[in-house]
Order: structure tokens, then sequence, then C-alpha cells
């Protein structure tokens, strides 16, 4: 199968086609609850959408061959095993109790579908740019009432006026005097 281009779908950091494919295809999973049909819809908290008949969890494994990543969904496509137990004895090894048998048909397909979450990224708010005045002659705004910030910048300047640069005042060692 052709390696498609991530999918344009997934949000920034979250989860594209590609990973999804790589964490999933060729691995079998069991299917929690049962289900045995082969069409079954999840919703995007995991609850099942419509009705599917339920069967023992030995016939519930699923190995997925295919991912396909929407916008609004994920859809899992694969086939049906079902674990055969064989006869075992205590001391034997247990790894070997059981063999997986595939239950799906060549040409049939077990589909997965999981609606995926809507995620609405709100929209940024433009700040409102002043009003233009479209008349030519008008008159500029009055100035903003003063703030304490610009108070004390008032202050400074006030006390610096009173000084002129070249001498050196006698309440500082730096080299600007006072008017006195």
């Amino acid at each position: 199968m052709p390696d498609a281009a991530p999918s344009a779908a997934a949000p920034p950091g979250g989860i594209t086609e590609e990973e999804l494919k790589q964490q999933l295809v060729g691995k079998q999973f069991y299917l929690r609850g049962g289900y045995l049909g082969d069409s079954i819809t999840f919703n995007e908290k995991g609850h099942i959408i419509g009705h599917s008949p339920q069967g023992s969890y030995t016939l519930s494994i699923i190995q997925i061959d295919r991912v396909h990543l929407t916008k609004h969904k994920v859809e899992l496509e694969g086939a049906r095993f079902g674990l055969h137990f064989n006869e075992q004895l205590a001391y034997e090894d247990s790894s070997t109790a059981f063999d997986k048998v595939r239950i799906t048909p060549k040409k049939k397909v077990v589909r997965l579908t999981i609606d995926r979450e809507m995620v609405v990224n709100p929209k940024k708010k433009k700040e409102p740019s002043p009003p233009k005045d479209k008349r030519k002659g008008a008159a500029p705004a009055p100035p903003a009432a003063p703030t304490m910030a610009s108070r004390n910048a008032a202050r400074i300047s006030r006390l610096t006026r009173r000084h002129h640069p070249g001498r050196l005042c006698s309440a500082r060692s730096s080299p600007c005097a006072c008017a006195n």
C-alpha cells in the first residue's frame, strides 16, 4: 500500500494518520465488549452507536490492516480472529495452550469507526482600530488623564530642568550642576 501524505485533518500537536498507521497496522487487539458485528461504530467517548451482537472474548481479537483518519472520524479495517484452546496439562508450557484462527473470510473485513471529538478553536478577536477622522483640519484628541508614571516623569523632568551640564553639583559628585 503506498504511503499517504500526513492528514491535514490533524490539528497542530495532534496525531497524524501516519503515526496511527505505525502504531496500529499489523497488530492484534481485543475488542472490549465482545462485539461480533462486521461494521461497528463508536462515539468519541467509546460507547457503541447502534446495536451489535455480543459474544465470547475468544472471538474478539481484531488484527488491524488499514487505518484512515478524517476530520470527523477514525476508520479501522481488519480481520477477526478467534482463540482455539488446546488440551493442556498443568505442567506443560502455557504459551502453546491456544491457536489463533481467522474467522473473517478473505474477501470481507471488520470495519470499526470511531467518531472524533470536535475541537473548536476560538477565533482571535481583532482589536478595533481607532476611528479615522475623515476631515483634514480636525482637532487632535485631548490628552489622556495623567497617570502615576506620567506624574513621576514630570517631577523628574522639573528636577533635571534646574540642572545644566558642565558644572559639578554640590549635592552630587557627578557632572550636573544646579542653577544655584
